[in-house]
């Protein structure tokens, strides 16, 4: 059998939770006789191997309509997905990403060869406009796709204010068209537009998890968002995510007796992974035993105001390094040198994936009561909760936990080992079967 994966990225690009899981998948499945190739979006076609993977990139256009953007998608990208098709004969498509490049009219090219297609919901930007799924960057949603309500909170998201986002949403799809035709600046043609887009994407979301054979809920919260949005049970799978090695208790390498406390943080420079949070916390807290090293996964936009300031604010501490990305493969290994790994997450997680390698190093968590990671962790048995999204929250869980090793240790006590690869391997193998015997004469 082999499978065709469809991440949102590849190596050698800056890669994140999605990709690290594409490729642990793939080696794992690999021991169960799968075959694994990826074919991801890139500015340049081209063919080439990465950890012993045959890797696809499929050039993505320039200057799509917004109609295509928040629509059906990237035509010419899914017509050289469909080349690739053809090149590599899959016995069945994995998608592992929605967006303009990893589209409906990308999921139309295995339907049109009667291909099995999987999907996994990695991160809740396929039916959240705003991203996080907290309404208005506050609260939980319940996740019901609804262009008026969602317009509010995506025009909110972008910087408007709360009562002009309502407003603006109220008004008349043709207003939108009329600024197109009378030559408005795109920013203001976006906005006016919003309630449209949105009613485009919603659509174009709900055909797109039509059309998949499976859908792949990593976590409770994104099966129960799943199906309030319509899709059927029976296409559902719930499968978490796993680690690629399994937990040693000989990994935790902490027990120091100068009373410091190590923290590590781990993702993206960007607001949704709330590095700030941390950041803003231990500037309020200031005791100097607590220890933070951010390992950063960088995008490339060097203009980035975000990264920028944060930069500037952890060089002002003394405490606090920021430290480039780590290798995937030395994940586990380099959090047993720290005491807690830091989670501050400002949106709902579907895994998130490093807790599991978190709690593989043996060490606990500190993180946001939100999501996948509430799913995962126990407060106050192998971690601790953080009312999101407030910094003084932070500083007193992390002030407690530098003031008392009792707790940690305790903590890390109860962390057993995690859910790994093969199990995720195991039981993606049943579904990928499934699919295939019902797809045969």
């Amino acid at each position: 059998m082999r499978v065709l994966h469809v991440p949102f990225t590849y190596a050698p690009d800056p890669i994140g939770g999605t990709e690290v899981y594409v490729s642990n998948l793939i080696a794992s499945l690999r021991a169960c006789g799968v075959d694994g190739v990826v074919a991801a979006p890139g500015q340049k076609s081209q063919a080439y191997a990465a950890g012993g993977i045959p890797i696809h990139r499929y050039a993505t256009s320039h200057g799509l309509r917004l109609e295509e953007m928040y629509g059906e998608g990237d035509a010419a990208a899914a017509r050289e997905f469909g080349a690739i098709l053809d090149e590599v004969h899959p016995d069945l498509v994995h998608v592992h990403a929605f967006t303009s490049a990893s589209s409906l009219l990308l999921l139309r090219e295995p339907r049109l060869r009667r291909l099995p297609v999987v999907f996994t919901y990695h991160t809740p930007t396929v039916t959240c406009g705003r991203g996080s799924l907290l309404e208005f960057g506050e609260s939980v949603c319940d996740g019901v796709m609804e262009p008026l309500r969602c317009t509010r909170c995506t025009l909110h998201g972008k910087g408007m204010q709360r009562v002009a986002a309502a407003a603006v949403a109220m008004l008349p799809e043709s207003i939108g068209r009329r600024a197109v035709a009378a030559g408005f600046p795109g920013s203001i043609c976006t906005a006016l537009r919003m309630r449209e887009l949105q009613s485009i994407r919603q659509k174009t979301v709900r055909a797109f998890l039509s059309e998949c054979d499976r859908v792949v809920a990593p976590s409770r919260w994104v099966r129960n968002v799943l199906i309030i949005n319509g899709v059927a049970a029976e296409k559902l799978v719930f499968c978490r995510q796993g680690t690629d090695a399994p937990s040693r208790a000989s990994r935790r390498q902490s027990n120091r007796s100068d009373g410091s406390l190590r923290v590590a943080w781990l993702g993206r420079l960007i607001p949704a992974k709330g590095l700030h949070v941390l950041v803003e916390a231990l500037a309020m807290v200031r005791d100097k035993r607590i220890a933070l090293d951010a390992y950063a996964i960088v995008e490339q936009n060097a203009d980035d105001p975000y990264a920028a300031g944060l930069r500037a604010r952890i060089l002002a501490d003394g405490r606090i390094r920021l430290l480039p990305a780590l290798d995937p493969t030395r994940v586990i290994d380099a959090l047993a040198g720290y005491d807690a790994l830091a989670v501050p997450s400002q949106g709902l997680e579907t895994g998130p994936l490093v807790v599991l390698e978190a709690f593989a190093a043996g060490i606990p968590v500190v993180g946001s009561a939100l999501g996948g990671i509430a799913e995962l962790v126990e407060d106050g048995k192998t971690g601790v909760l953080v009312d999101f999204p407030d910094p003084r929250a932070w500083s007193d869980a992390l002030g407690r936990l530098a003031g008392d090793r009792a707790v940690l240790e305790s903590l890390a006590a109860n962390i057993a080992a995690p859910r790994t690869m093969e199990h995720v391997a195991a039981e993606m193998q049943i579904v990928y079967r499934e699919l295939l015997l019902r797809r045969d004469p």
